[in-house]
């Protein structure tokens, strides 16, 4: 038999000492450890899915964010969350979906950041115009008149509501209430209405047209440092108002920085964090476990599989931006994933002797980028520092 085909039935079976022998023998890149690991937890075979836990964490961890998703979603559903409690002695996560143990996909989204069928027949979509395209729908430019004005939007578009599973409801009821309810920040994506059917879910944003601050720093390489404070000004105010409301992103990352309009000079730039969609409601004295990001700006702790703050974990992933910013680089790089871990975990914080650099901005980066978190600063020590408030 197939080794994966069989490191699969074993954990269907809960046959620990073969699953194990599997894993020592075989190429641990050619096992799907989270379809064993899914068919163990079905079956309730929760000592295989303690096994498993390391490999789904390091798997994860690789770039992998739909993975992630549905790893959280798992543990948020309950699926093996007893064992958890029973086993191990990690802080709980304070954060959860509401209405998680639902087990069938609901019938309507209504109430939940959503339009009516009158209001929603406004907007217009050019489907010639793709703005955006990933594994959770796809984004065209759309547009609507009012008083004569004409608006753009972007509106994205996702499977509807018979495709939806119990947890791909809850993530986005979770994410759209999470952004509702801190309300309006000139900083932070807004949501303006979604329209539901049976073969569709239409998400309409206001547009943003100036791409993301990865693809803009593609073209600028490096910015100056007048250039990156504006920016990352309002990338910390953003997070601010986020932690004020208990709320952590744990995915902040150039990609996820939206230029309101393309900007010749980034002094006129105004930037918007977006993608909420790994964000939750923490408790401030608390810790999460759930290991989720980008590897390139993922804190030490998470990828050392430790519990974590996720308000220090945000800053971490600012601190990233802030140099990739300044050096056209990320700091901690190497030539595959395992490479990139042990330098985010072990190897120093360089500064380029060939460009040279403010002395406050190099202790802001310092104190943002210190790997113990009970070292690092918080949003607030950010927010009032000497680089950010001298112009």
């Amino acid at each position: 038999m197939d080794p994966n085909a069989d490191f699969i039935y074993q954990a269907s079976k809960g046959n620990i000492d073969a699953v194990q022998e599997i894993i020592n023998s075989a190429d641990k890149n050619d096992l799907d450890y989270f379809q064993a690991f899914s068919e163990a937890s079905d079956n309730g075979h929760y000592d295989i899915v303690k096994i498993l836990l390391p490999f789904l964490d390091k798997k994860i961890i690789a770039h992998n964010r739909q993975k992630a998703r549905t790893f959280r979603n798992r543990v948020l559903e309950n699926i093996f969350t007893d064992y958890l409690n029973e086993q191990s002695t990690i802080p709980k996560p304070f954060n959860t979906y509401a209405d998680a143990s639902t087990s069938e996909p609901p019938t309507t989204l209504a109430g939940i950041c959503t339009i009516t069928e009158s209001q929603f027949k406004k907007y217009h979509i050019n489907y010639k115009k793709v703005l955006g395209k990933g594994g959770f729908g796809t984004v065209y430019l759309g547009y609507y008149y009012s008083n004569e004005n004409l608006t753009y939007v972007a509106i994205k578009i996702q499977r509807g509501l018979r495709y939806l599973t119990p947890s791909d409801y809850h993530q986005m009821k979770y994410e759209c209430n999470l952004l509702n309810n801190m309300g309006y920040h000139l900083n932070i994506i807004r949501i303006l209405g979604g329209y539901v059917t049976d073969d569709n879910i239409y998400w309409i944003y206001p547009l943003m047209d100036g791409g993301d601050l990865s693809k803009y720093l593609d073209v600028k390489r490096q910015l100056p440092e007048e250039h990156c404070k504006h920016i990352f000004r309002q990338l910390v105010s953003a997070v601010y108002f986020c932690h004020q409301q208990y709320v952590v992103h744990r995915d902040i990352k150039l990609e996820n920085i939206l230029l309101y309009s393309q900007c010749s000079n980034t002094l006129n730039c105004t930037v918007v964090l977006s993608d909420f969609g790994l964000a939750v409601k923490v408790d401030p004295d608390g810790y999460l476990i759930d290991p989720v990001g980008t590897l390139d700006y993922m804190a030490p702790e998470i990828i050392l599989r430790k519990p974590y703050k996720g308000q220090l974990v945000d800053i971490w992933s600012l601190g990233i931006c802030l140099y990739e910013l300044y050096y056209g680089k990320t700091p901690f790089h190497g030539t595959n994933d395992e490479v990139i871990e042990e330098s985010i975990i072990s190897l120093p914080l360089l500064f380029p002797e060939h460009i040279k650099i403010n002395s406050d901005l190099k202790n802001l980066l310092k104190i943002m980028l210190k790997k113990d978190f009970r070292e690092r600063a918080n949003i607030l020590l950010v927010k009032n520092h000497k680089w950010l408030s001298t112009s």
